[in-house]
C-alpha cells in the first residue's frame, strides 16, 4: 500500500511537471507571437512616415514606442512582476521568454521596460541593441544603445522621449559623442532631439556628468557620505520601508541606489561609498543580515539586522553586486535597507 502511494505521488508529480512545462511553453508562444504582431505594426507605421535613412527609421520607431508606452510602476503590473523570472538567463532557451516580449505585449512600465520594448521591436528589423544604464548624483535612468549597420552606436530613449542627434549632419549620436559635444559648448538642443511634445528633458540637463555603461558591463557608482558635525545623520527612518532611504540618498547627491544590500538591478554594478571624515556607518536592514547579501570590501561587523563599519577619512567601501547569492525562499538576491545612520567619531 505504501509503495503504491509513493508510485502514485511520483507519477502525479511527473504529470504535473509535464503539464506545467507545456503550459509555460504555450504561454511563451502566445506572448511572443502577439508581441511580434505589435512590433510589426510599429515598424509598418514607422515605414509609412517616409523615413529615408536608417537613422530616420530608428527615430520614427522610437517615437512610436514613446507615444504608445504607458508609465507605471512594475509592482502595479502583475506581468512585469513575473517578467524577471520567465526571462531569467538560468532558464533553458526553449522555455525562456525573449527580452522585451512582456514589455512589447503590454507597453507598460518604467524606463528599463521601455528600453526592452524598443529592443524587441528593433530586433524584428535586425538591429542589435543593449540597455544603456545612466546614473547621476540624484537619479538613475535606462535607455537603449543601438548598433548601426555602419558600425556606429546611437542612443535612443523611448521613455523620456529623446535621441542623441546632430542636426547639422542629420545623424544619430552615441552617448560619448553627445557628452563630448556638450563639454565643447554645444547646447542641449544641439545634441538632443525630442520625440514629441511630451518629452521630458530634466534627467539629461547634466548629461556630461552622468556615470554610464551598457547593461552587463562594469559600472562604478561612486558616492560620498555627507559631511556631519557633532550630530548623527540619518538617511531614512526605521519604518519597515526602504523608499525613504532612496529619497534621502538622492537628496544628498549619493544616487538613489543605497536602499538595498546584495544585488537588485545589475550584477556588473560596483557601488562605492567614500568617507570624508572619521565616521561610524550603520546600515539597518529590513531583516537579519544573510551571508549571501554581504558583498562589500571591507566586510562589515554584523549585529543582527545591522551592518557596521568604522571608517577613517578617505576610506572606501566597495559593494560588488555580482557577489550576491540568490535566496530561493525570497527568489531574489537582496535585502532592503531600512535606514542608514552616520555617526561622527570624535577625536
Amino acid at each position: 500500500m505504501f509503495r503504491k502511494l509513493i508510485r502514485f505521488c511520483f507519477v502525479f508529480g511527473v504529470i504535473s511537471l509535464v503539464i506545467g512545462v507545456c503550459g509555460f511553453i504555450a504561454a511563451n508562444v502566445y506572448f511572443t507571437h502577439t508581441a511580434k504582431q505589435k512590433a510589426a505594426s510599429i515598424i509598418k507605421t514607422a515605414g509609412e512616415r517616409d523615413a529615408q535613412t536608417p537613422d530616420q527609421e530608428l527615430i520614427e520607431i522610437a517615437r512610436i514606442v514613446f507615444e504608445r508606452f504607458e508609465e507605471k510602476w512594475p509592482s502595479e503590473v502583475p506581468l512585469l512582476r513575473i517578467s524577471p523570472y520567465v526571462s531569467n538567463s538560468r532558464l533553458p532557451e526553449f522555455i525562456k521568454f525573449s527580452e522585451g516580449v512582456i514589455e512589447t505585449y503590454i507597453a507598460t512600465g518604467m524606463c528599463d521596460n521601455a528600453a526592452r520594448m524598443l529592443h524587441f521591436v528593433l530586433k524584428q528589423k535586425g538591429y542589435d541593441s543593449v540597455q544603456w544604464n545612466m546614473v547621476s548624483g540624484a537619479n538613475a535612468h535606462s535607455a537603449l544603445l543601438v548598433y548601426m549597420p555602419d558600425g556606429r552606436e546611437v542612443l535612443l530613449d523611448p521613455f523620456y522621449g529623446y535621441v542623441g542627434y546632430d542636426k547639422d549632419e542629420e545623424r544619430l549620436l552615441s552617448p560619448e559623442e553627445m557628452r563630448i559635444d556638450l563639454s565643447e559648448g554645444k547646447t542641449f538642443e544641439d545634441v538632443f532631439l525630442p520625440l514629441g511634445d511630451k518629452a521630458r528633458p530634466a534627467f539629461y540637463k547634466d548629461f556630461q556628468f552622468v556615470q554610464m555603461a551598457p547593461l552587463g558591463e562594469n559600472l562604478n557608482i561612486i558616492a560620498t557620505l555627507p559631511r556631519i558635525e557633532a550630530q548623527a545623520v540619518f538617511l531614512g527612518k526605521i519604518n519597515g520601508d526602504n523608499k525613504d532611504v532612496m529619497g534621502a540618498a538622492s537628496a544628498n547627491s549619493m544616487t538613489p541606489f543605497w536602499h538595498y544590500v546584495g544585488h537588485k538591478y545589475d550584477r556588473s554594478w560596483v557601488r562605492v561609498l567614500s568617507a570624508v571624515q572619521d565616521v561610524r556607518l550603520e546600515m539597518t536592514l529590513l531583516s537579519d543580515v544573510e551571508e549571501g547579501v554581504i558583498t562589500s570590501d571591507p566586510r562589515p561587523q554584523i549585529q543582527g539586522n545591522k551592518m557596521v563599519w568604522n571608517l577613517k577619512a578617505g576610506d572606501e567601501i566597495k559593494f560588488y553586486d555580482g557577489r550576491a547569492k540568490i535566496n530561493w525562499r525570497r527568489l531574489n538576491s537582496f535585502i532592503g535597507i531600512d535606514q542608514i545612520a552616520i555617526y561622527p567619531i570624535l577625536p
